[in-house]
């Protein structure tokens, strides 16, 4: 299914006795959140729902990112930094752990640090 803007809102895909059906929710032109429930026939297990969420600011840059499975978030995104040019500069994964990126020419470099400690763990 597609709204008025021809966005797609539902996505049915079945395969074998499985059934994953997928909804997006659109505002603002902007996708806001993507949820998937899984359903097979046989399984012995429940049902499972998988979710994505984005949040943007007032100049429409995302600046919130949430994804998860049955309402627990197993990755939280928050505090976007941009450049003048609009580049994102970094973001801080679960407010444990801050992701920064730097330009150099062609080459982009992301770096992780832990919040408050500023000790590289990863580039």
């Amino acid at each position: 299914k597609f709204d008025d803007s021809s966005h797609l809102v539902e996505r049915v895909n079945e395969v074998s006795n499985c059934r994953t059906t997928e909804t997006l929710v659109w505002e603002g032109g902007r996708l806001q959140k993507q949820t998937a429930v899984h359903h097979c026939d046989h399984s012995k297990f429940p049902d499972r729902s998988d979710f994505n969420e984005w949040s943007y600011s007032k100049n429409g840059r995302l600046s919130g990112f949430q994804s998860g499975s049955d309402k627990v978030a197993y990755t939280d995104l928050v505090n976007f930094k941009y450049d003048a040019r609009g580049r994102l500069l970094g973001y801080e994964l679960l407010a444990r752990d801050v992701i920064e990126i730097s330009y150099a020419g062609n080459r982009v470099t992301q770096s992780t640090f832990h919040k408050g400690q500023h000790q590289k763990v990863y580039e």
